[in-house]
């Protein structure tokens, strides 16, 4: 699942003309990869 996701996050990067540094798509992919999408996006709260 995980390789999916970053094949994906980097598919979409290169689409869009890479509109974020390559560093920020990694810390992106991390966050989300790490805490999941509700973390990531500061919502951690609404799980709760």
């Amino acid at each position: 699942m995980v390789a999916s996701q970053l094949v994906g996050a980097i598919s979409w990067w290169l689409e869009n003309r890479q509109p974020v540094s390559a560093r920020q798509m990694a810390d992106a992919f991390v966050r989300v990869t790490s805490y999941g999408y509700f973390q990531a996006l500061g919502l951690g709260d609404l799980l709760t």
